[in-house]
């Protein structure tokens, strides 16, 4: 399995998003050194749940600062953006990085994000088919012509030229059985997160392969995104994920003005409806000692065929030396056990 490292600058709280911003960076740059294979971020507007805005651009600083280490979006919005522009962007990082680039894509689901870029959200799905089949061709065809529902191209050329091929390394986020089937019929490899409803992943993915041969693709190894929380003790690494995620858990309830894990929204909340959300949300994600970690990772790793796992280790406005150990413990004695396995 393939270890990488979430870069989510996540700001729940009150404090400057510079502060946010500069102690993620400093998590970054332990990330090659320790010996991950990847990074990654996410695109985020509007709230601190997650501001980054150009998630391409944060991973340009990125390449400069590091030499081997994989660079990944997890994952761009394609419906909010010019995909011709998203295509420059892609091949601007592919020759700065030396072809590092591994790009996801993604729906987005925001409403508050949808409606600040004014796009409708029942678009979305047909935007992301659309905006993928635009980047690919964009990459490979010189000039491109493009004529589609939404986005239109006149024998342009995307310039600099990537070097190394980017749209082979494209990704899909999916967490319903319908994204599934648009990313597997794109040809991308998926990235998702295990529920503890093995049931409902177990459908995910299917909807995804099916897709993919449907289509004439190899589905190929899937990847896993979820939060670590790790510490030799079990029950620290317990309280320490409770203190964390349950503003985590707030935050994801504020952005989309939801519940998600059930939880009320923060306007009218309901301590013991959160509580019980943090104990999924906890039950989901990967909290224990480094051998749990090792144990839950491996298991599902084997069930769900996941050839790389994405894991976040700074949330909830965890203090950048909390978040430090826990990266560092996890690179020490989780990964070397999953990259040797």
């Amino acid at each position: 399995m393939r270890l990488g490292m979430g870069l989510a600058l996540m700001n729940p709280g009150n404090r400057p998003d510079h502060e946010a911003y500069r102690d993620s960076l400093a998590l970054a740059d332990l990330a090659e050194p320790l010996g991950f294979h990847s990074i990654w971020t996410v695109e985020h507007h509007f709230t601190g749940h997650s501001p980054v805005p150009n998630p391409l651009q944060l991973l340009a600083y990125v390449a400069a600062r590091t030499t081997r280490i994989e660079l990944g979006t997890a994952v761009l919005v394609l419906p909010w953006h010019d995909p011709l522009r998203v295509a420059e962007e892609i091949a601007v990082l592919d020759v700065l990085s030396g072809g590092r680039t591994t790009i996801g894509f993604g729906r987005g689901r925001s409403e508050i994000e949808y409606a600040g870029f004014g796009v409708n959200p029942q678009e979305g799905h047909a935007r992301l088919a659309e905006g993928i089949d635009f980047v690919r061709r964009a990459l490979t065809e010189d000039p491109l012509h493009y004529a589609g529902k939404f986005y239109h191209c006149a024998g342009l050329s995307v310039r600099p030229r990537p070097l190394h091929q980017p749209e082979r390394g494209f990704h899909g986020a999916a967490h319903s059985a319908a994204s599934a089937t648009l990313v597997g019929a794109a040809g991308l490899r998926l990235i998702f997160s295990p529920e503890t409803d093995e049931g409902f992943t177990d459908g995910v993915l299917r909807a995804h392969r099916d897709a993919a041969t449907a289509a004439g693709h190899q589905p190929g190894p899937s990847s896993a995104h979820l939060y670590v929380c790790v510490d030799t003790d079990r029950r620290r690494a317990f309280d320490r994920a409770r203190r964390y995620m349950t503003p985590m858990v707030e935050s994801l309830a504020r952005h989309y003005q939801a519940r998600p894990h059930q939880i009320l929204s923060p306007a009218d909340p309901d301590p013991e409806e959160t509580t019980d959300a943090v104990s999924q949300f906890m039950a989901k994600h990967v909290v224990g000692t480094p051998q749990e970690c090792v144990d839950k990772l491996a298991r599902l790793g084997e069930r769900f065929d996941i050839g790389q796992f994405i894991g976040e280790f700074s949330y909830g406005g965890m203090p950048v030396d909390e978040a430090r150990e826990n990266v560092t413990l996890f690179a020490a004695e989780v990964l070397p056990a999953l990259t040797d396995a």
